[in-house]
Order: structure tokens, then sequence, then C-alpha cells
């Protein structure tokens, strides 16, 4: 995800036409201390505000960065369009998650409900049953499918890490961060990003390791580093090989 940060000294330019502007959407966090523009792999522009801040300033601060905008556009565009024909498919003919070293098909059946839900069949293939015309609701039952699997596959994965490592943490959660792949709170709670399941498990891996590393350093000293070296002796590469990570993706599995 490109992000840009804006400085709380930035003076506030005067719209000149709203019309000629990216498409944006505007989140109140009460964890911003300034305003944020962020654009997603998928050419999404979010604009992340702190909790209170006057959203009328919006339009005038978004047209004062046109020119981060139009660049981040291009190169997220530019990116975009090494990605296969399949990564920005509407909705999946194959979910491959490349964690686990599993592909399976989807079939869509039409019916009367007014929902859509994902049932796994015996020989691994997915049905996903409902309103299958509304292709929302289909990409959001494959998101709750997802998320199941991942709880299913990851949670385990991290306990049979810390076991190994001698790492130990209160619980675990399952979520579709926007621009996490996981995280870990002080009070001993570590939180995976579902999609993580179309990374390549080396990746997993360095992930479910970072965050177990942060049971013990809460920060990113000198001497978390070393540990998560220790522990993942490739860890610099897989850093660098993370900042890209977005294109193992799906644009199906993205809110």
């Amino acid at each position: 995800m490109q992000a840009y940060a804006i400085p709380a000294t930035e003076p506030f330019a005067t719209l000149s036409d709203v019309s000629e502007m990216h498409p944006y959407t505007v989140r109140e966090s009460p964890r911003a201390t300034r305003v944020r523009l962020r654009m997603s792999h998928s050419g999404d522009l979010e604009v992340v505000v702190p909790r209170g801040f006057d959203t009328r300033q919006v339009p005038g601060l978004v047209e004062s960065q046109r020119d981060w905008i139009g660049r981040a556009a291009r190169r997220i565009g530019r990116q975009r369009a090494t990605l296969p024909p399949g990564h920005t498919a509407q909705l999946p003919d194959v979910v491959d998650l490349a964690a686990l070293a599993e592909s399976r098909s989807v079939e869509y059946r039409q019916n009367t409900a007014g929902r859509a839900s994902v049932r796994e069949q015996a020989d691994g293939g997915l049905v996903v049953r409902g309103d299958t015309s509304d292709i929302e609701l289909c990409r959001a039952a494959l998101r709750r499918w997802l998320r199941r699997t991942a709880t299913a596959r990851l949670v385990p994965w991290l306990g049979s890490l810390a076991e190994e490592g001698g790492f130990t943490y209160q619980r675990t959660c399952v979520r579709m961060q926007r621009a996490r792949w996981g995280s870990a709170s002080t009070r001993g709670t570590i939180s995976l990003n579902a999609k993580m399941l179309f990374f390549p498990p080396r990746l997993v891996e360095h992930v479910l390791l970072h965050e177990l590393c942060h049971t013990v350093h809460p920060n990113h000293s000198k001497a978390f580093h070393e540990l998560l070296r220790a522990c993942d002796p490739d860890a610099c590469r897989h850093a660098r090989d993370l900042r890209t990570a977005w294109r193992f993706v799906p644009d199906w599995a993205e809110e």
C-alpha cells in the first residue's frame, strides 16, 4: 500500500474542481495523530483523519496532494498490469491458497435466498449458494470462508512455531486488516491477517515469527531484530518481499 503522510503544519489548499479529483473515502481513526492519504493496491484512495477532525477541510487537502495522487495511481497501474488475469476477476473460478499448497475450484449455484454462503465439498471444492447475481454478496461470503479457513490453519501454525521457539502469548484472532499482515498487543494478543493464505509459506512464517518476537520485545529495537534474525535468518529479505506482498492477494478478497 502506498502511503503519504501529511505534516500537521501542511497548509490546506483551496479546492478548484472536485469533479477532477481522484475518488476517495474518508475514515476516522482514533489512533491517527495526523491526516494521511493511503492508496490501496487496487487504486482506491482513502483519507484517514484523527477523531474529531473537521472533514470540511478534506477536499482542499486532497486537492493539495494532486501530484502525489497522480504519481501513486500511475505506479499502481503499472504494477497491476503485471498481475495474472485471474487476480483481477470480480469472482474467482479457482482459489489458490499458496500458503497451504491448496487449490479450490469454485462453483456458483443460484437460489432464492437473499444472501450468499460458501460450503466446502468432499473433494475440497467450494460451492457458493444464494443470490449469485450479486457480486458483492458472493465476494463477502468468500471472504467469510477465507477468514474461517485462516482461523483453522494459521492459528495452529502460530502455536506450533511458538512451542518450538519457547514463545508465549494469551490469544489469537484472525481479521481481514487493510494494511497490516499481523500485530501483537501488549496484552499478549496476536492478530493475523487471513489474506496471508495467498502468500508463499516462507512469508507467512516470517510474519508469524515477527509477531512472536514482539511478545518478547514490543518494539523494533536492535534486540527485537536480533531475535527475529535468530528465528528467521532470511528476515531482511522476507521483510523486503512483504512490501509488495499485496500482489499475491486477489481483488475479491479485498473489501
